[in-house]
């Protein structure tokens, strides 16, 4: 199954700040309860190129 740039958020996502990346759900949560920041999940290794692409381009003043 492609993903295609697909991805699930943990917390609400700022057009400006820190934008954290993860693999997986998992990993974003514990990212997001560590530092309370945003997390987008790519679901898989072979996602997270395109999610961090989508994500430049919806939030290109965002820290990834």
């Amino acid at each position: 199954m492609a993903m295609g740039g697909s991805f699930g958020l943990i917390g609400y996502i700022k057009r400006e700040g820190v934008l954290l990346i993860a693999e997986g759900f998992a990993t974003a949560a514990t990212l997001h309860e560590a530092t309370g920041q945003t997390v987008a999940y790519a679901f898989s290794a072979n996602n997270l190129a395109k999610t961090g692409k989508l994500l430049r381009k919806t939030c290109p003043r965002a820290k990834l």
